[in-house]
């Protein structure tokens, strides 16, 4: 039994197939030129009802997948069980919101060689709500939060915890974070089995939710065999770096399979400096007449080697231009355009500021539409120019080179 989804970025459109397959969505490809060097971690999800009871087979199933992350809902734990009963050998110390021992609780075991930290400040002790965040080894950080919601909580009031919950991390210090929303919600709904299972009250209210939030649901498959439900979910904010979502078999007396999905993790490109000099401010007769005043010859003959002479002479001469021709340092972004000129970024900024501005305004809106068409049309000038100019440069006789 290994069953496995792919899907599209569109919400309403996926399909199961039956083998393991990466996300291709648009949006993974333009993000792309953006980054270097990639590898994934393994995040596993399930609800173990009883921890405690299945240590043995958690024991073997993180020995057998080497997963970084296990996300685990209703652990039912208490004070009683200190963490050395939960100790998996290369893993952390088990981070735990606990209930009791008849039922609820969550708990999550993160890769010794990982470092997590738990973010208390976003949890709540009405809600059975862990929230971490992990340090991969590019320095980058992700944050999971794993999620127990027991049929006794309403779906209505986990939904404006989650909203408070994403809201106070993006305007944190952890706001660049990508988050991902996993765990048991006890919400179903019949597009996410892809089945004929009718949804619950509780997932149809949740999906709608979750359209509002525009945020993505990406299993699309049952996750509990006994009701032909889907409960156990993944929620994103951009599908753009998730792979190979599966469903696996459940471990001894759970009723519940285990979710894998991969995060993709790519290091961002670095920023380059590139030094623009303005030759047209210069006053060359007194650049040449200073230049002449060094004694270039004398300076010369303390390198034997004729190689060391050039390299000499060259950190000479950029030195002399680096002092009397005004000059400045820029930054170039990983995404920037030789093309993309100030008159762009203009007209880009007011493009932005009106989309802030236009989901609570028709006003705005019809001045954002204006000044986005009005973007585009420049983009398509400008770079169409700067091509022309580069063409009739190439082409040019070479006399001019």
């Amino acid at each position: 039994m290994n069953r496995t989804l792919n899907f599209n970025a569109a919400k309403k459109d996926r399909t199961i197939t039956g083998k393991i397959t990466s996300i291709s969505s648009p949006s993974n490809v333009q993000l792309q030129h953006l980054y270097r060097g990639d590898f994934s971690i393994r995040v596993f999800v399930s609800n173990i009802r009883s921890l405690l009871s299945h240590m043995d087979s958690v024991c073997t199933y993180l020995s057998l997948n080497k997963s970084i992350v296990l996300c685990l809902a209703e652990t039912r734990l208490d004070s009683t069980i200190v963490n050395n009963d939960l100790a998996v050998p290369h893993y952390h110390t088990p981070i735990r919101k606990d209930r009791n021992r008849r039922g609820g609780g969550c708990a999550v075991y993160v890769r010794s060689d990982y470092y997590v930290k738990r973010l208390v400040d976003f949890q709540n002790t009405t809600f059975e709500i862990l929230v971490l965040r992990l340090t991969l080894p590019n320095k980058l950080s992700v944050i999971i939060i794993n999620v127990y919601r027991p049929k006794s909580t309403s779906i209505k009031r986990l939904n404006e915890r989650i909203k408070t919950v994403l809201d106070e991390i993006k305007k944190s210090k952890y706001k660049k974070d990508r988050i991902h929303l996993v765990g048991d919600f006890n919400a179903h709904h019949r597009l996410w089995s892809n089945n004929n299972v009718k949804s619950t009250k509780a997932g149809e209210i949740f999906y709608d939710f979750l359209e509002e939030e525009n945020l993505y649901q990406l299993v699309r498959v049952v996750t509990r065999d006994v009701s032909g439900t889907c409960l156990d979910l993944i929620i994103v904010e951009s599908s753009s770096f998730i792979i190979d979502i599966a469903v696996r078999p459940s471990v001894d007396r759970s009723d519940h399979n285990f979710t894998e999905f991969k995060i993709q993790i790519l290091s961002l490109k670095e920023k380059t400096e590139r030094t623009v000099y303005d030759y047209n401010a210069v006053n060359w007769e007194k650049v040449n007449e200073r230049f002449s005043e060094i004694p270039i010859h004398q300076l010369l003959k303390n390198y034997n080697n004729l190689n060391e002479r050039v390299t000499a002479f060259e950190q000479i001469l950029l030195e002399h231009i680096q002092y009397y021709v005004p000059n400045k340092k820029i930054c170039i972004e990983p995404r920037n355009k030789v093309w993309f000129n100030d008159k762009l970024r203009i007209l880009y900024k007011k493009k932005w500021k009106l989309y802030r501005k236009c989901k609570n305004s028709s006003y705005h809106f019809q001045l954002y539409a204006k000044a986005a068409e009005e973007f585009k049309a420049a983009c398509t000038i400008t770079k169409e120019d700067y091509y022309k100019r580069i063409n009739l440069k190439v082409c040019a006789s070479s006399a001019n080179w």
